[in-house]
């Protein structure tokens, strides 16, 4: 009896969730937003119970009266969203032992089967999740995913971070050599992706250089001056030789030059013209 009117609380609970997320998406009255702080503390109630389980061990018992609920309320579009939302407000440990715990009752694959959905706001959604979970053999389906959805940015940034924090440097440099691929992320956005890759930084940034795409060759000479990658001052000059660099490029190249500090050798290069350190000023 009690197990039933457990189950039936948890249902009600799900259903809650689907209201909340409708309620919250359509209107800003003050309803909604009592709605939404009163069954979010509900829903992260019941993570809790189920993350205190999971810390001692308590496995079995996670799997078997946990589980099924906790599919209830997340394994939904809505209850991805009610995730994400929820990892939102919490510390990278913290994720890391929810990730742990949806691990234990088969969340990470389910996520993986939803990358095949044809909702893009889903994707970006799974993506992130993924992502934070730290699922490993998904990169070959996210890298694909960039190329088919080149304009939609939740995929694009997620995929990226993707790609970016797993130190994927194979699918990275597929992408920087493909002309027929066009993020459609600011430079800032994608300046502070690079800026958190774990791999090889100085393989990938002299491998990117060589790119066709001008714009991605000027977001690495940025990231190598911000980043204070001091062994790429002689390759830096060295390309000014270049008769295919373009002025932006070359601008670029004595701003990175100067936070390198080494402004004296960017200035002595002879392909640099008179009102270059004005240029330099300009942000493009």
């Amino acid at each position: 009896m009690d197990t039933l009117v457990y189950s039936l609380e948890v249902i009600l609970l799900a259903a809650a969730i689907a209201l909340l997320i409708f309620l919250t998406r359509n209107s800003s009255s003050n309803h909604a937003s009592w709605f939404k702080d009163k069954h979010s503390e509900r829903v992260i109630t019941f993570l809790r119970e189920a993350l205190d389980e999971y810390r001692f061990g308590k496995i079995t018992s996670v799997k078997l009266i946990y589980g099924p609920h906790l599919q209830r309320i997340f394994c939904s579009h809505l209850g991805i969203e009610m995730l994400s939302q929820i990892l939102d407000q919490m510390q990278p440990w913290q994720q890391d032992e929810v990730a742990g715990l949806m691990k234990t009752i088969g969340y990470d694959e389910y996520l993986i089967e939803q990358l095949s959905h044809d909702n893009q706001r889903v994707i970006g959604e799974v993506i992130r999740l993924l992502n934070i979970f730290k699922v490993e053999k998904v990169n070959d389906a996210v890298y694909a995913l960039l190329l088919e959805y080149q304009t939609a940015h939740d995929i694009q940034y997620e995929g990226l971070s993707l790609l970016v924090k797993t130190g994927d440097t194979k699918h990275l440099l597929e992408l920087g050599h493909n002309a027929h691929y066009t993020s459609n992320l600011s430079f800032n956005e994608l300046s502070q992706l690079f800026s958190e890759y774990r791999g090889d930084t100085e393989f990938l940034y002299r491998d990117l250089l060589g790119s066709e795409n001008s714009f991605l060759r000027r977001l690495i000479i940025r990231s190598i001056g911000q980043e204070k990658c001091y062994n790429f001052i002689p390759l830096l000059i060295e390309m000014c030789d270049s008769d295919t660099l373009s002025a932006e490029e070359r601008v670029d190249i004595l701003s990175t030059l100067d936070l390198l500090s080494d402004a004296r050798q960017a200035r002595e290069v002879k392909f640099f013209p008179d009102n270059l350190d004005a240029r330099a000023n300009t942000v493009v």
